[in-house]
């Protein structure tokens, strides 16, 4: 029985990399990020200390705006990676959802990139909040 249940969510994750398809790059991105989420939770952060994380990608994104080097980058670039980030994230979300209905475990590779996903998303609104309060 436990078996047919893997089965089932593999299908289910096999649906959820067809849909990452739409957001490759930013999907790349958020694969990319997981590495350091990995790296740092070998090192004894936790992978989902989203704040700690959120605030690396807030620099990164201040350090863009202030140089001027991506035309249009606010609000436009923002808004526009808030929205992909949000359907990573959503996607996740749907998917860790069906892991519990059928009792398995997501990938730990799965987790520390949901986690860079939540962060990569949480990054993206810090910005926007700090570029208008600005």
């Amino acid at each position: 029985m436990q078996a047919n249940k893997e089965e089932i969510f593999k299908e289910h994750v096999a649906q959820f990399l067809s849909s990452m398809r739409s957001v490759e790059d930013f999907y790349n991105v958020v694969i990319t990020r997981s590495n350091w989420h990995k790296m740092e939770a070998e090192m004894g952060r936790k992978a989902d200390d989203y704040d700690y994380f959120a605030q690396g990608h807030l620099s990164e994104y201040l350090s863009k705006f202030e140089s001027n080097e991506e035309k249009d980058f606010y609000p436009d670039g923002l808004l526009w990676r808030q929205e992909k980030f949000s359907f990573i994230v959503d996607a996740f979300v749907q998917l860790i959802i069906k892991a519990q209905e059928l009792g398995v475990n997501i990938p730990v590779p799965m987790f520390y990139d949901y986690c860079a996903a939540v962060s990569s998303l949480k990054g993206v609104e810090m910005a926007i909040e700090h570029i208008k309060k600005a």
